[in-house]
């Protein structure tokens, strides 16, 4: 890409959202070099001659390293890209979506802007829309957030049935571990296509505490969890 695209910054998102490639551009502004460190559950992938980051970032706490450089959409436009997209749904014959990663992007904007849209009534496809754990919940102050996860989905306006029949909360969305094709999904045995590089992958969150969330959380309006 750096041939391509030298002075620009360049990301690419794999398709299965758990992996990204970027420039050395892109890495200079996100600021991570040859001393920046692999974030837990993560990893950023370097030469094994030079330990210099190939551009390569592996599961969500890498990804996330890039952060600063990701343009965030205003509130405006994501209310013109639901719009945009329901007309292309309908105009190849769907009749309803599923968002399954709520809140990923710009944070609880998102559900306002899914309610924008539903009152402009932009929203001619019936959607169901599943909230990012991880827009909400700070897995690194666990026992903090299992105090007041009540206090945060209540005040997001967040519950099971929300909305119209052209859009309804669905379930909280948990990221446990990686992808395959990423060879960042949590595995008994080390595997992986370069035999010189296997690994097990790794949980994004530890079970015991994942375990005490999702408790709380049925507990908390009778809504649902997911995990992927």
């Amino acid at each position: 890409m750096d041939k391509v695209s030298p002075n620009h910054p360049v990301i690419l998102k794999h398709t299965s959202g758990h992996s990204m490639v970027a420039n050395t551009e892109a890495l200079k502004i996100a600021g991570i070099s040859i001393n920046t460190l692999d974030p837990e559950g993560g990893k950023i992938e370097r030469d094994i001659r030079t330990g210099e980051p190939t551009g390569v970032l592996l599961a969500f706490p890498a990804i996330k390293l890039m952060k600063n450089v990701l343009p965030t959409p205003s509130f405006a436009e994501m209310v013109e890209a639901l719009g945009q997209a329901n007309n292309i749904m309908l105009s190849e014959g769907i009749t309803s979506a599923t968002d399954v990663g709520l809140g990923h992007v710009g944070g609880p904007r998102e559900i306002g802007a899914y309610q924008e849209a539903m009152d402009r009534g932009l929203l001619q496809v019936r959607h169901t829309v599943e909230i990012w754990a991880d827009a909400i919940i700070d897995f690194m102050r666990i026992k903090e957030e299992l105090d007041s996860l009540e206090w945060k989905l209540l005040s997001l306006g967040i519950r099971t049935g929300l909305g119209n029949e052209n859009f309804k909360i669905g379930a909280l969305k948990f990221v446990l571990d990686g992808a395959i094709s990423a060879c960042t999904a949590a595995a008994y045995q080390p595997y992986g296509a370069d035999l010189n590089n296997q690994n097990n992958g790794a949980l994004l969150i530890p079970e015991e505490p994942f375990r005490k969330l999702v408790k709380k959380y049925i507990n908390s309006d009778g809504s649902y969890p997911f995990t992927q």
